[in-house]
């Protein structure tokens, strides 16, 4: 039990819950920079897994009803696209919400230009 709350207050230390103003600077340390990039590799592995899963779940959703349909490629890209669309990795601008994370994805048409 020791070790579980010694990992837990380094943990909580290095995400900057001691100072919760070092996510809102506009230089964060490399300590903090650290966490981040092993936060979000963590993160990726059962993030990534679960998304991938979805996507190929929705490409064959998508293309099976593209069979059932005779072949209407509106019905089977309504299907697919937010499927495959999205992030697969998370980044540290997840992390300190610069950026959304996508799960499901947008209709390319009706984004705007300058997203990502």
């Amino acid at each position: 039990m020791k070790r579980f709350i010694l990992l837990l207050s380094i943990y909580v230390f290095l995400m900057g819950g001691a100072a919760p103003a070092v996510a809102q600077d506009a230089e964060r340390g490399a300590t903090m920079e650290f966490a981040l990039g092993v936060s979000s590799f963590a993160l990726t592995l059962p993030y990534g897994l679960v998304k991938l899963t979805y996507a190929l779940g929705g490409s064959l959703t998508g293309g099976l009803a593209w069979v059932l349909t005779g072949g209407r490629n509106e019905i089977a890209r309504a299907i697919i696209q937010p499927a495959v669309r999205g992030d697969y990795v998370i980044v540290p601008e997840h992390l300190t919400n610069d950026r959304a994370l996508v799960f499901v994805g947008r209709d390319p048409s009706r984004e705007p230009p300058d997203s990502y």
